[in-house]
């Protein structure tokens, strides 16, 4: 009797243990179907996240390309810039040296009533070539002062594209910050 009392104990004990462990086993079931569900989203956030860091890079290598180009375009300006300046040096040197040959041209002129007729049209030819060589001139200052404007948009345009691809390049750091957490 007492062995059965015993047996019967333990056959309650084991029953009870059974039990807890069924009910522990089903709570961790359930908390690994969770834990599933909660994985296939972080796989897919993941994914989201990858696209995003493609997306990213390819824009900002665009970014990169653009920078250069406009860098590229810069440059040629300046070398347009300064071949025109050497041009507006040539033709101010060359009008003053026209103006210089004008007033002798007048001293002559002046000193001497022989050959009147051709002096006056050398004369002629040279203010003529003065106003040419000035107009050129003016025409060459314009076209500098348009140079100069179109560098200064260059140059904006390059110190936004710069901060685009630094405000990018943060933006590809923190998503690589966010896929490796």
């Amino acid at each position: 009797p007492d062995d059965d009392c015993a047996t019967s104990k333990t056959i309650q004990e084991l029953e009870s243990t059974v039990a807890r462990l069924s009910q522990e086993n089903d709570t961790l079931v359930e908390e690994n179907a969770s834990v599933s569900k909660e994985n296939e989203k972080l796989a897919r956030r993941f994914v989201e996240l990858e696209r995003a860091l493609d997306t990213a890079s390819i824009e900002a290598s665009e970014c990169r390309a653009s920078l250069q180009s406009a860098e590229n375009r810069i440059s040629s300006l300046s070398e347009e810039k300064e071949e025109l300046r050497e041009t507006i040096r040539r033709i101010e040197t060359e009008h003053t040296a026209t103006i210089a040959e004008l007033e002798g041209i007048s001293q002559d002129l002046a000193n001497s009533r022989s050959g009147e007729e051709r002096a006056q049209e050398q004369l002629i030819e040279l203010q003529q070539e003065a106003e040419e060589a000035r107009r050129e001139v003016e025409s060459l200052s314009e076209q500098n002062r348009m140079l100069n404007s179109q560098v200064s948009s260059l140059n904006e345009y390059h110190t936004n594209a710069q901060e685009e691809l630094e405000s990018w390049q943060q933006a590809k750091e923190d998503l690589e910050a966010e896929v490796n957490t």
